[in-house]
């Protein structure tokens, strides 16, 4: 019998890195994803930082081209996808980063 790969909270989180998003949406998302897989574990921003500081001692391009700033995870080119799913098809939007 085959089994399945289980699911893991930290590999969700991976997914959620890799997309990007505004701290609020990244709470909501893997706080849904850690209820349903039945934990107690909640997740913030910290725990994202924490996360991405952890992952980059083994890859240091974790990140690729996105950037932690202080409105969440964000792309930092407009010829990024997410960059459209983030602020929409609106030429006026820019991301200012607050380093």
């Amino acid at each position: 019998m085959k089994q399945k790969k289980r699911e893991t909270l930290t590999a969700h989180w991976d997914e959620l890195i890799a997309r990007g998003g505004t701290w609020e949406y990244l709470e909501a998302e893997g706080n849904k994803h850690a209820i349903r897989l039945g934990l107690k574990t909640r997740c913030t921003p910290s725990i994202y930082r924490a996360h991405i500081v952890y992952r980059r001692i083994k890859d240091d391009n974790y990140l690729g081209n996105r950037k932690v700033t202080v409105e969440g995870i964000m792309p930092q080119f407009r010829d990024d996808p997410a960059f459209f799913y983030l602020h929409g098809n609106d030429s006026s939007s820019k991301i200012v980063s607050k380093s």
